[in-house]
């Protein structure tokens, strides 16, 4: 009396990723697709430069920096399925505290 089983497609299991002090992370905002990767490591980003492009539904989303810095990491490739809070980069911030204590 075997039953079948019957397995859900899964996603992969985002890989942990970690956030030095000095540095913050881009995640996605929703499960979508990676359409365009518009940084590497190594370049300059200001607050508001577009990142990374997702696409959702037909829909494309930009995904923004948050404060300067630099690339140090970029964790996803053009065509990828990503979920939502999923890291896609890593970005050190130009005066070395993460934007997120700024706010404080």
């Amino acid at each position: 009396d075997e039953q079948a089983i019957v397995e859900e497609p899964d996603l992969p299991p985002a890989p942990t990723v970690e956030i030095p002090d000095d540095c913050y992370a881009i995640t996605a905002a929703t499960t979508a697709n990676i359409w365009q990767i518009l940084v590497k490591p190594g370049d300059r980003v200001t607050e508001e430069t577009g990142v990374i492009i997702l696409e959702a539904m037909k829909q494309e989303m930009t995904l923004l920096a948050e404060a300067a810095g630099v690339v140090t990491d970029v964790l996803c490739t053009p065509g990828q399925l990503v979920t939502a809070g999923q890291i896609l980069a890593i970005v050190r911030s130009a005066d070395g505290a993460s934007p997120q204590e700024n706010r404080g």
